[in-house]
């Protein structure tokens, strides 16, 4: 009985090893997301497929965080539609003004499966009019 114990222990331990605790993110992350304005509040997003050998699909959305905060955690979120093209996700979308708010792009890089670390990455805060 002791052994039956001692094994389902060891095994529930070397699974709780493999998940994620911390997903990626910082400079090198950020720096695969490019921005560039097309017309007033109207903007292209190409983002590379590929973060760090992490190229099962990603996930955008546009992020609006208080002006006054010290922090860049997203209070207000839109989700915006990835189109592949080459080696990369290139899509447009457009933006509201929400007074007191700043945006910014905010991309999820996903892990080839559940519970290993995927990857964040955020844009430069975008000028809305």
């Amino acid at each position: 009985m002791n052994r039956i114990i001692i094994s389902l222990v060891l095994l529930l331990m070397s699974t709780s090893a493999f998940a994620c605790t911390v997903p990626m993110m910082g400079p090198e992350f950020d720096k695969l997301i490019k921005v560039e304005r097309i017309a007033k509040n109207q903007f292209k997003a190409t983002v590379s497929k590929d973060a760090d050998g992490l190229y099962y699909g990603a996930e955008a959305t546009v992020e609006y965080y208080p002006a006054n905060s010290e922090h860049r955690f997203g209070e207000y979120s839109k989700r915006v539609h990835l189109k592949e093209k080459g080696s990369s996700y290139v899509f447009t979308f457009e933006l509201k003004k929400i007074e007191g708010y700043i945006p910014f792009l905010q991309v999820f890089w996903y892990p080839e499966q559940c519970c290993l670390c995927g990857a964040y990455g955020k844009s430069n805060d975008l000028k809305i009019e």
